[in-house]
């Protein structure tokens, strides 16, 4: 990471940095601003620490800078332990954005599933978000992981 991906990480827990010597940029996000375990964000459950806004600035610098997108983080947003705003706010920037979004990864659950995230219209697909599952045996679930094809082009996922 660069030193001001680094920097970011350290203050906010989350950061963007962009693949080298391609168009592909990495968006990491703190998910623990959507925790609705975590005491410390009850006072702003809509955007503690700024998140969405920095999202969503980054998200329009990506697009006008005509870059493509993932966007990676541990607790997966639309669970039973998200804060629903902050989900639902972060899915208004994943239907905005689509167009660059080439894929969201999250972990957390132990489980290998998937979320169809909706369009403002609720025909089309927005996104779709990834949950995978864990490497660890003490979830009494099968360790296991997911690998990713993307194409180097346009870097849509292949498989």
């Amino acid at each position: 990471l660069s030193m001001e991906s680094q920097e970011m990480f350290r203050r906010y827990g989350r950061y963007t940095q962009l693949h080298p010597y391609t168009k592909l940029r990495i968006i990491a996000l703190n998910s623990f601003v959507q925790d609705a375990m975590n005491s410390y964000i009850w006072s702003n459950t809509t955007d503690r620490y700024g998140q969405l806004a920095w999202l969503s600035e980054t998200l329009n610098t990506s697009e006008a800078n005509n870059e493509s997108v993932i966007i990676i983080g541990h607790y997966p947003p639309y669970t039973t332990w998200s804060i629903m705003q902050w989900s639902k706010r972060y899915s208004v920037l994943v239907d905005r954005y689509a167009n660059i979004i080439r894929g969201q990864f999250f972990g957390h659950t132990h489980q290998d599933a998937f979320q169809v995230m909706k369009g403002s219209n609720k025909e089309e697909i927005a996104g779709v978000a990834f949950e995978h599952s864990s490497l660890t045996t003490n979830s009494e679930l099968f360790p296991s992981f997911r690998k990713y094809e993307m194409d180097s082009t346009n870097y849509a996922l292949i498989d």
